[in-house]
């Protein structure tokens, strides 16, 4: 059985596969046991730069916490900020966040960034009583209810927005709002909302802290306006109640840094070969041409920022296209590995005493 907005009510429900507290308990004691020195509470401010005859180099980075202000010098930098934070501080090159639908969709010609959401969890909730409500009233994705609450002014109107005209936009799932057919429960009785800032807001939250700051509250007023709605209208929330709301708002698209080689849209629907391919053959579907899979290479220069000799990139902050990071290359799996490749290619660098961009990168990582 399933509760959805956009979604076949017959659809067997999933459960969340991964435990955030656990996990991070779990990665605290492996950091612990690699020998990483973690500081916690700390905030990246910026990059002392030394220029060079060719690349630049960063001699130490400048964070704050509960200490004060302090540099932390090093050999190699991994920018993970996920916003290529580093890479701007840094003063190296990159494309500001943003760009056009996919060509099926209906763009009204602005430049968006995909707009970023935040994870929320409600418990006590009787699926059955849901479930039950949708085939007697034959309401499936709670239209009636949405309705009568937005008649009686319950919910604010960017809560449940229409979707966006055209054909394959964002999968047919994405759509701006929260859309519980993504959505796994986490043990009986609970599930896991999304919460999207609205597409048409156009917020670039890695560069401007109003926007942040608007989404952020946006995001809260949203999950507690929903949590409101389905209490007091959808049977089986009567009893249910909110457990956790995500501590971040998640940045799904920032800065795209341009690096040696500038992954494209072309590389992946052409399948195109490198020599110094990261990984294998990976398959991926890509929105632009309605969720086809294609196999394709990623090369490590798309790791190495042009101007900067001794960074690297990782996930969402790497050298790609717009329309390859959209809803693509910014995965959570995708962006474990890089980062894994990445750590990987600064200690061999470090080892063999060059930077990493003199690193001969010959065959895949995984």
């Amino acid at each position: 059985m399933s509760i959805t907005l956009c979604g076949n009510i017959y659809d067997a429900m999933y459960n969340s596969t991964f435990n955030p507290e656990k996990g991070g308990a779990v990665m605290a004691r492996m950091l612990e046991e690699a020998g990483v020195k973690s500081m916690y509470g700390t905030t990246f401010v910026d990059a002392v730069v030394k220029s060079g005859a060719g690349d630049d180099t960063i001699t130490e980075v400048i964070v704050e916490n509960a200490s004060g202000r302090q540099g932390i010098r090093g050999k190699v930098f991994v920018d993970g900020s996920g916003t290529a934070e580093v890479v701007a501080r840094a003063g190296a090159p990159f494309v500001r966040g943003g760009g056009p639908q996919p060509p099926t969709a209906a763009w009204d010609g602005q430049n968006r960034p995909v707009p970023g959401g935040l994870l929320w969890i409600m418990a006590g909730i009787d699926f059955s009583e849901v479930v039950l409500y949708q085939k007697k009233e034959n309401d499936p994705t709670l239209n009636k209810l949405i309705s009568a609450a937005k008649k009686a002014g319950d919910i604010p109107p960017d809560l449940y927005r229409p979707r966006m005209s055209g054909k394959c936009v964002y999968g047919n799932s994405y759509i701006g709002h929260p859309t519980l057919d993504m959505s796994p429960v986490q043990g009986p009785g609970t599930f896991i909302f999304w919460q999207n800032v609205p597409y048409e807001w156009g917020l670039h939250m890695d560069e401007k802290a109003e926007d942040a700051t608007r989404a952020a509250m946006a995001m809260r007023q949203f999950v507690d306006a929903e949590a409101g709605f389905l209490k007091k209208y959808v049977p089986g929330f009567e009893k249910a109640f909110i457990t956790d709301v995500g501590r971040y708002v998640g940045i799904r698209d920032g800065r795209h840094p341009l690096g040696t080689y500038v992954f494209s849209l072309d590389d992946a629907l052409t399948g195109r070969r490198f020599p110094d391919a990261v990984t294998k053959p990976m398959t991926k579907s890509f929105f632009w041409d309605c969720g086809q899979n294609h196999t394709f290479e990623v090369p490590y220069r798309c790791f190495l920022p042009k101007k900067i000799g001794n960074l690297l990139l990782t996930g969402a902050s790497m050298s790609f296209t717009y329309d390859t990071i959209f809803m693509v290359m910014r995965e959570f799996h995708w962006c474990t590995l890089t980062g894994e490749i990445a750590g990987f290619a600064a200690a061999r660098s470090v080892e063999q005493k060059i930077s990493p961009k003199k690193l001969a990168w010959s065959e895949p990582l995984f």
